[in-house]
């Protein structure tokens, strides 16, 4: 089976071809095809181009915020879903119109291949209600689903099956605290393969320090910008969303890698930033380990989590106390660009926890969660 991945992110958008028989194993094969785009103005219309080989028989696209109605669906077929996720957009606008328009790209391009979504909603149906529910009137919740859903699902999803790995097998009661850090950045709370808790709420602003969005704030920062006439709803989401976090605080880049070098260069609000950043990181890790009352593993993934030993090492520092300690070398030895090649454990041999670092395959877990909808029989109902 040939299965085309296109993963539309936030600053980014990827596509991977993967050819396989049968059901496809934990390990990717290699791929067939792969490109990415960076830049403002892309699209994958643009990113298709350029390909020449034979038509995938599937795509799979990535959507990070499907709506209420699809939420409960890890995967779905897009013929039947793709006016709710139009309606939708709005939930996730910095991602969900760029799917939408690699869902296009793709059709036209490859008319014959089966079109799946794949949500990225790490909050699902089974998550505990109460890691869903706002201190609100209940009100909102019903007439306008106002709850939280997590994000980044398929990293988390994947590194918590990886994590099983390194450990020796699934443990239904096994606490994971997976950190996926990007240019989105989250934190999800797992007992077994279950989500029970996320640093994301109802979009992918809540939460963590990120590269260009501030994560969680004081609600009345808005209330007291907008009643001085200071900024308007669309220019206050433009800040929240572009503006702030990293490339906020720093005022040099929302890229990691850009603000260490300013830092090193010896800018001081690109040091307080990465600070500040690492101060956030830790209160989500501590967070996360208190709704699983505990934590026995620990592991970082994303672009940022899997190569810069340095945020992981800043996020560990002062962890001692539930049990979390990394050993430098060990932390130190991955590579920082590529892939670091296995899933591989950091943690201290006298550390408590486990601390794994977990490779980035999102586009590979996409495909197996559509072959797995295919094996089902789901995807052309």
């Amino acid at each position: 089976m040939r299965i085309l991945a296109l993963n539309a992110g936030s600053r980014s958008h990827r596509a991977q071809l993967f050819a396989f028989d049968g059901a496809p194993p934990l390990e990717p094969p290699r791929t067939l095809w792969d490109a990415a785009d960076e830049s403002a103005d892309g699209s994958f219309a643009k990113l298709l181009d350029p390909y020449r080989g034979d038509p995938p028989e599937v795509v799979v696209h990535r959507f990070v915020h499907p709506g209420p109605e699809l939420a409960s669906r890890i995967a779905f077929q897009l013929d039947d879903a793709a006016r709710t996720l139009v309606e939708r957009s709005d939930l996730a606008p910095s991602h969900n119109p760029l799917a939408l328009e690699g869902l296009r790209a793709a059709s036209e391009r490859f008319g014959g291949a089966a079109q799946i979504g794949i949500s990225d909603v790490a909050l699902g149906s089974d998550a505990p209600a109460i890691a869903t529910a706002y201190p609100v009137p209940h009100a909102w919740r019903e007439r306008f689903g106002v709850r939280r859903y997590g994000f980044h699902g398929i990293s988390h999803r994947d590194a918590i099956e990886r994590n099983e790995q390194l450990c020796g097998g699934d443990d239904p009661g096994r606490r994971i605290v997976s950190v996926h850090l990007g240019s989105g950045c989250s934190i999800v709370a797992a007992r077994g393969r279950i989500i029970v808790d996320s640093t994301m709420g109802m979009t992918p602003m809540e939460g963590l320090m990120m590269g260009s969005r501030s994560g969680s704030i004081d609600p009345g920062i808005l209330f007291t910008l907008i009643r001085r006439g200071a900024l308007g709803t669309h220019e206050l989401e433009r800040a929240l969303s572009k503006e702030s976090g990293l490339i906020g605080v720093s005022g040099v880049s929302p890229d990691t890698r850009d603000v260490m070098k300013a830092r090193d260069a010896g800018n001081g609000r690109a040091g307080f930033a990465l600070e500040l950043y690492a101060y956030v990181l830790r209160k989500g890790i501590g967070a996360m380990s208190a709704a699983l009352g505990g934590i026995d593993v620990l592991s970082f993934t994303g672009p940022v989590g899997e190569h810069v030993a340095s945020i992981r090492r800043d996020a560990c520092a002062a962890l001692g106390y539930l049990g979390i300690t990394i050993d430098d070398e060990r932390n130190c030895r991955l590579a920082p660009e590529g892939s670091i090649g296995a899933d591989v454990s950091i943690g201290s041999d006298a550390g408590r926890v486990r601390v794994h670092v977990i490779r980035t395959l999102e586009e590979w877990a996409m495909v197996r969660s559509a072959a797995a909808l295919l094996s089902a029989g789901d995807a052309r109902r």
